[in-house]
Formats: structure tokens, sequence, C-alpha cells
């Protein structure tokens, strides 16, 4: 579900599994979500998530932040979503960058 970009279905499973779902391995369930966001080019839903791995103390990896540039920047969204990671402290860097400019090539 998150590489078809089915945010509905990742979150879906999230709730499924969280409960059971070792604390050490939280980062790779919250990621999944992410990444449906992501693939799905919901830059809401994706702040909105990444907010609550914030909440939760969950970093968010670089791979999917890099994701979420270039999903942005193909949604149209960029500038909104470079506003909420700021927000975030999610800073862009030269990967991210470079993942912007490949979206829009």
């Amino acid at each position: 579900c998150a590489e078809a970009g089915r945010p509905e279905d990742a979150r879906s499973l999230f709730a499924r599994v969280e409960a059971s779902w070792p604390e050490s391995r939280a980062e790779l369930l919250h990621s999944l979500v992410l990444r449906a966001h992501a693939e799905g080019g919901d830059v809401r839903g994706a702040v909105s998530w990444c907010e609550r791995m914030r909440d939760a103390g969950v970093p968010v990896a670089d791979d999917d932040v890099t994701r979420l540039c270039a999903a942005a920047a193909t949604a149209g969204t960029l500038k909104a979503w470079l506003r909420a990671s700021d927000s975030l402290g999610l800073r862009m860097t030269l990967d991210r960058y470079r993942a912007v400019v490949q979206a829009y090539i």
C-alpha cells in the first residue's frame, strides 16, 4: 500500500498492527504510512503524519523527507511543503534539492 500510494490502506494497516508492533521498529511502521502519502501525492496528509510522528517521538527518515519533497514538487505544492517542513524541523539537504529538480525534469 505504501509504494502504491494508498495512504488510507497504510493507515488501516498501521491501526491494526500498532499495538503489537515492537517499539524498536516504530520508525519503520510510521514510515510506511508516510511513504504512502508521498507516493500518493498527499502532501497535507504527509504533513499531518509527520506531526503525529514528532508527537510520538518517532524520527522521520531522511529518505522519506526526500520522497516528500519530490511528491510535493510533482503535485505543485512544494512551497506549502517547504513551509510545513521548516515548522517540523525538517531542513532541506542537497539530496532533497536534487529530488525537487528531478521532479521538474
